[in-house]
């Protein structure tokens, strides 16, 4: 199985979105992303999970939509869209 490669604008929601998730580090269950690659370019973040570390990313990514205020629909969408990339399957 392929990295699942992600790219976006740093400034933007949705880079503010990955960077903190990709910064939390190792998490209470002990994971990290360390099979993953990141990498700032021309303004862009560009992510290439490892296939291993795709279920952490999407763990994260749901407790960013769980603990959120108000419903965070990009969040939501990303969960999505990964899914459906990575597994073929609809949340």
């Amino acid at each position: 199985m392929e990295t699942l490669d992600i790219s976006c604008m740093i400034w933007s929601e949705d880079g503010k979105l990955f960077m903190d998730v990709i910064d939390q580090g190792i998490d209470s269950r002990l994971e990290a992303f360390t099979k993953s690659t990141f990498k700032v370019e021309d303004g862009r973040l560009h992510m290439a999970f490892h296939p291993a570390e795709v279920p952490l990313l999407l763990r994260r990514l749901c407790e960013v939509y769980e603990n959120s205020n108000e419903d965070d629909e990009q969040c939501g969408l990303w969960i999505e869209d990964i899914m459906m990339a990575q597994y073929g399957m609809e949340v």
